[in-house]
């Protein structure tokens, strides 16, 4: 998949747009090497806007001074996790070496963040997004090339974002769960997610099949319900049940 050519709808006066023109900038800007995560590369791995995302969420290589340089610059405003430029919050994850399983969380929601993350930079792909806008004769109004989260790695890190949402965050579970049946149906049938997270070191495969049995196939309902209750779409619980049960046959297979 790497090097293929992503093509995203959007008009040129749009959050889209803001987003890939940012990607676009961030060399520039004091974030030399990182991996876009979150909501806009599951866009741009599904290929249609069918949500709305309002940020860029990356995973660099532990180094608390890059970050430290990125939020110094004069245009730049400090947020939690991460900093605004021009308008657009660049959040900010930073992962470092596992040389051992020893070192991980015991906590199998914290365990999944750290190996997802980790997993999700070791395995990022240059791709190149266009943005187009339908309305307009189809000429490219922005345009970035940058490196990007695998399906894979989007997966395992929505399937432990999902069940971490608490308080103000917690409507997005609703897009969490939105993404998550998206990219499993869209990139699975072929087994391209569960070969890839079985290949993950630390039983990330497993950690994964432990995650979707209980809450994708056996919490199906309540999961369509969170969709219903937080998005302006619903989602068949039986559909998703499908997919999430295919995924995990093919990971213990």
């Amino acid at each position: 998949m790497s090097g293929e050519p992503i093509v995203l709808q959007a008009p040129a006066v749009s959050v889209t747009a803001q987003l890939v023109g940012m990607l676009d900038r961030l060399p520039n800007e004091g974030l030399p090497t990182f991996c876009v995560v979150g909501g806009l590369a599951v866009l741009c791995r599904v290929g249609t806007l069918y949500r709305a995302t309002a940020d860029v969420d990356t995973v660099i290589e532990d180094s608390g001074a890059v970050v430290a340089s990125l939020r110094d610059r004069p245009d730049a405003v400090r947020t939690p996790n991460g900093v605004e430029i021009g308008g657009t919050k660049i959040d900010v994850i930073e992962v470092g070496e596992i040389p051992d399983a020893s070192l991980l969380p015991d906590d199998i929601s914290d365990r999944m963040f750290v190996l997802s993350h980790r997993y999700a930079y070791d395995t990022r792909e240059q791709v190149h997004i266009d943005v187009i806008d339908p309305g307009q004769p189809p000429d490219v109004i922005t345009t970035a090339t940058c490196e990007m989260a695998t399906p894979a790695a989007l997966v395992a890190m929505k399937l432990q974002s999902y069940p971490r949402r608490r308080g103000p965050s917690i409507a997005k579970q609703g897009s969490d769960l939105l993404d998550l049946y998206a990219l499993l149906h869209q990139h699975d049938h072929d087994r391209e997610i569960a070969d890839a997270l079985a290949n993950g070191h630390h039983d990330l495969g497993e950690l994964a099949a432990e995650l979707a049995q209980e809450l994708l196939v056996d919490d199906a309902e309540v999961a369509a319900g969170r969709v219903r209750r937080y998005t302006a779409t619903q989602i068949d619980p039986e559909a998703l049940r499908h997919v999430a049960s295919r995924f995990v046959q093919q990971l213990r297979a």
